[in-house]
């Protein structure tokens, strides 16, 4: 009874009558301030209010009917204000009266959008109700205000005279203004004492002020909200709504926030993709901060094509790596299924062609999707063939193909294509002991084309999936300098073919890379570029530039003794020829091969083909001849013995004896006394004919003598 004697008058004094009691009771605070308000007397109203403030504030404990009523007064000061557009003294006064703020935003149409519905109710005096603005909006507001004040002054009209105009914009800015205090004041008092609806009253609020702070550009307090309300886990703003707002006002990074709490990632991509485009562009969100940020998404998305999607599209932009690196981070849809299912870890045939299929659908795409440049492509078939050991003939030839034709498109530099001539002639020339491949992988400096050259030629050597005939065909319809330059790759290609002769020669003649020729022989013809030299080539100079080893792809089986001895021969013989005799190879080449390779070389072989044949050709040729020569020697004498001997025997003849003490056959010790020596060929008209060749020098290691002896005539 007490609470209720507080709220109406009391009065000490009754009259009473026959027929009534009457008593003098004074006027209650609401009929003052009704009465203040009517004679528009506001002044006297806010002052009114502001002592029953006090009063309320002084006590204790705070009787709800007293603070309703003040509520009520202060509600009735606030609209008269908002009628008058005193905006800031308005808010103040409908905050003090507790004024539901969906009833303050409605006024404002442009920041409502469709939060509100037809169902939606909320609580108001209805004394208060009966004196609130009949206008739509603040803006009507501002205008009936404006028209009541200046017109018929200002030409044309009020509204479109300069400076109701100005007047208009200023009012505007600080209705919002007394709004955005408005709802930051009510937030913080919601914070300590919440309502029993305040949670859909949040929505509403939080939402509209996300969208004044958006309009006013400021920034920082708006990432402060954002975040907050992603610690509280509480998400009460509507982002379809401040959506359009966001994007006008150009907050994207705001925007880009608010779509990863709410899980919208298609739609967080395709505004990182207008500003990696350039479509959008805001300074809090650099072009490699919204870069990196699809990356960071996509590369923990489970969407296969979601991904494939934008790693197109990166690489169509000019993204080369960030785009490779999307295509690489998931496995294909099959991979997937298969690391799902337990029971069945192995690939079936059905799995791999189905992944081989989407592998293929995918490289359709690329081939498709313009501005992905030629290096973007050889790159994902190079992860498809050496990354993931993609073992389809189909990829193998792609990537080759590719690869050509980088390598033939690098040729279009004419200081590229004079490097390379210079490579070949510099290592023709020169005494290294290493083979082409090792050589031209040292002393080129580091570049693209030198990359994909080294790539290029260790794909060609290690693969045995592409197609061969194609890849030759295109290396033998090369112009003359590409051909002189291609050396090496033709002769791979060549030793893949059997061609075993065209790939020593190509290699001992054109190249002059006895190692490499050496090693192919000695590998029994498969592989020109030994796994050892792929492996150093690759990691001198492809370490950070190649998806897998190069000798990943090399398996040989064992290599065919007969096959090795007769290539070892073939390179002989090419090394002996007169065209192989280049300033590299010299004549210390085949020696070294025949000493190396002796158990792998038969003499025979090595006579019919080396300078021996000849030496022991002339030799043996000599030899008959010096018995000719003898021969008819031999039968001269005979002829000259039987001519002699009928001569002699008429002649005569006595025997001498040795005198005493006389040496060597009886000789004279007169020393001085020369010796009579009979010619008997003198005189007897026979010609002896002259040697034509010293037999006995070679036959018997004497000198020839054409003084005639007794061997000689038989005497």
């Amino acid at each position: 009874m007490s609470a209720f004697s507080k709220i109406f008058p009391r009065s000490g004094l009754l009259l009473l009558s026959r027929n009534a009691i009457s008593s003098l009771v004074p006027s209650t605070l609401i009929a003052q301030a009704e009465a203040l308000l009517n004679a528009h007397r506001l002044e006297d109203l806010v002052a009114l209010a502001d002592r029953q403030r006090k009063k309320l504030e002084s006590r204790v404990e705070i009787d709800q009917d007293e603070q309703d009523e003040l509520c009520y007064i202060f509600l009735l000061i606030g609209f008269q204000q908002l009628r008058e557009t005193l905006f800031e003294d308005a808010g103040n006064n409908l905050f003090n009266g507790h004024l539901d703020p969906r009833i303050l935003i409605s006024y404002y149409p442009n920041l409502r959008g469709n939060l509100f519905l037809d169902t939606d109710q909320a609580d108001l005096f209805a004394g208060v109700q009966e004196r609130m603005p009949s206008e739509a909006s603040v803006e009507d507001i501002i205008i009936h205000n404006l028209v009541a004040n200046y017109s018929p002054h200002l030409k044309p009209d009020t509204k479109s005279a300069p400076p109701t105009a100005e007047l208009k914009k200023i009012l505007l800015e600080a209705a919002h203004h007394m709004l955005e205090v408005y709802l930051r004041r009510w937030k913080a008092r919601d914070e300590v004492s919440p309502s029993h609806n305040s949670a859909q009253i949040r929505t509403v609020v939080d939402t509209v002020y996300l969208k004044l702070l958006a309009n006013g550009e400021k920034t920082g307090e708006l990432y402060s909200m954002i975040q907050a309300e992603e610690e509280s886990k509480a998400h009460y703003i509507m982002f379809k709504e401040v959506e359009s707002t966001l994007i006008t006002t150009g907050q994207y990074n705001a925007l880009t926030m608010l779509y990863r709490q709410r899980g919208a990632d298609d739609r967080c991509l395709e505004l990182w993709s207008k500003l990696v485009e350039g479509t959008y562009t805001d300074p809090d969100l650099p072009v490699q901060t919204a870069l990196a940020g699809i990356l960071s998404l996509l590369s923990a998305s489970k969407d296969r094509a979601l991904v494939n999607r934008y790693a197109l599209w990166l690489l169509g932009r000019g993204f080369t790596n960030e785009g490779f690196q999307l295509l690489t981070v998931l496995p294909s849809t099959q991979q997937a299924k298969r690391g799902r299912t337990k029971s069945r870890p192995k690939t079936t045939t059905e799995q791999q062609r189905q992944e081989e299929q989407e592998d293929l659908k995918l490289l359709e795409e690329i081939e498709e999707t313009a501005g992905i440049t030629p290096e973007a492509k050889s790159a994902y078939l190079e992860w498809l063939t050496l990354g993931r050991r993609k073992s389809s003939s189909e990829f193998h030839t792609r990537f080759i193909r590719a690869l050509l034709d980088q390598l033939f498109s690098s040729f279009q530099d004419e200081n590229v294509l004079k490097l390379w001539r210079a490579k070949n002639s510099s290592f023709a020339s020169s005494t290294s002991t290493t083979s082409f491949p090792i050589y031209l992988s040292q002393s080129t400096p580091d570049s693209p084309h030198k990359r994909i050259r080294l790539k290029t030629l260790l794909f060609l050597q290690g693969s045995d999936l592409y197609d061969l005939n194609e890849v030759y065909h295109r290396l033998q319809d090369v112009n003359e300098k590409l051909s002189s330059v291609l050396v090496i790759e033709r002769a791979v290609v060549q030793g893949k073919l059997g061609h075993h002769r065209e790939t020593l020669s190509l290699l001992v003649r054109s190249l002059h890379d006895s190692v490499s020729a050496e090693a192919y022989c000695t590998l029994g013809g498969r592989a020109v570029i030994p796994p050892k030299t792929a492996m150093s080539v690759t990691v001198q100079s492809l370490a950070h530039h190649t998806e897998g080893p190069a000798e990943s792809l090399f398996t040989f089986e064992a290599v065919d003794e007969k096959l090795r001895k007769e290539l070892i021969r073939t390179l002989l013989e090419v090394y002996m020829s007169d065209e192989g005799a280049g300033p590299s190879s010299g004549k210390t080449k085949p020696s070294n091969l025949m000493n190396s390779q002796a158990v792998n070389l038969d003499v025979l072989d090595i006579v019919s083909i080396s300078f021996l044949s000849r030496s022991l050709r002339r030799n043996v040729h000599a030899s008959y001849e010096g018995k000719i020569v003898k021969a008819i020697t031999a039968g001269q004498n005979l002829q000259v013995k039987d001519d002699a001997w009928d001569v002699l025997r008429d002649a005569g003849y006595f025997i001498e004896e040795a005198e005493e003490g006389a040496e060597n056959g009886g000789a004279s010790d007169d020393l001085d006394e020369p010796e009579e020596v009979f010619d008997e060929k003198q005189g007897l008209g026979v010609e002896l004919v002259p040697p034509v060749f010293d037999e006995k020098s070679v036959l018997n290691g004497a000198p020839w003598s054409d003084e005639p002896g007794v061997d000689e005539v038989g005497i």
